[in-house]
């Protein structure tokens, strides 16, 4: 009787493990927040106007997660080019420059200095237990028509993982503003140089 009694826990604790691990692969979409704060550590010696157009998004796919517990991740209603865009914006507003943000470079054509670009590719890697958040962008400055900066730029962070307890979502959204960040470190002085050349 005993036994049998603990025969039925263990099955019970194992289905109950199971549904758990079920539950967590099950094929889901979770949305997130592309947030950024700015860095703020950048001065630019010319207050000009600037023009910064959204990026376009070039990534062959549209998620920023395809995996396991969460299965896909997306911008919550956010576009992945003005993220970037509106980061670069915000770096050049608080380095001294005028900005101007647009939609497309049309809107944007009586301006004499441009910012664009596009986005090649922003996800969060799985491998086994970890993750890895990386992201390419192609940035582009033009002054008076003329190209003045065409560059691309590509990094990856370090792997982490989660514990058992921790909001994944709020981990990726951490995550993706931090190799935002990473890249903006070379991305403003280039634009920065560049403007004041």
């Amino acid at each position: 009787m005993f036994k049998t009694f603990l025969n039925l826990r263990n099955f019970l604790l194992i289905l109950l493990f199971f549904a758990f691990f079920m539950q967590g692969c099950a094929p889901k979409q979770r949305d997130l927040m592309l947030r950024y704060s700015a860095i703020g550590q950048w001065k630019s010696p010319s207050s000009q106007t600037i023009a910064v157009v959204n990026f376009k998004d070039l990534r062959d796919k549209k998620v920023l997660f395809d995996g396991m517990s969460p299965s896909t991740v997306t911008p919550h209603g956010q576009d992945v080019g003005a993220w970037v865009a509106n980061a670069i914006g915000d770096e050049l507003t608080f380095a001294g420059a005028d900005v101007r943000r647009f939609i497309d470079s049309e809107a944007s054509s009586n301006i004499k200095i441009v910012v664009e670009g596009a986005v090649l590719y922003t996800y969060i890697k799985k491998d086994s237990f970890n993750y890895q958040p990386a992201i390419s962008i192609k940035v582009k400055l033009k002054k008076d028509g003329n190209v003045v900066l065409n560059s691309e730029y590509s990094t990856e962070a370090n792997v982490f993982n989660f514990s058992l307890t921790e909001d994944k979502i709020d981990k990726f959204e951490n995550q993706l503003e931090g190799v935002l960040k990473d890249i903006m470190k070379r991305v403003i002085p280039d634009l920065i140089s560049a403007i004041n050349k």
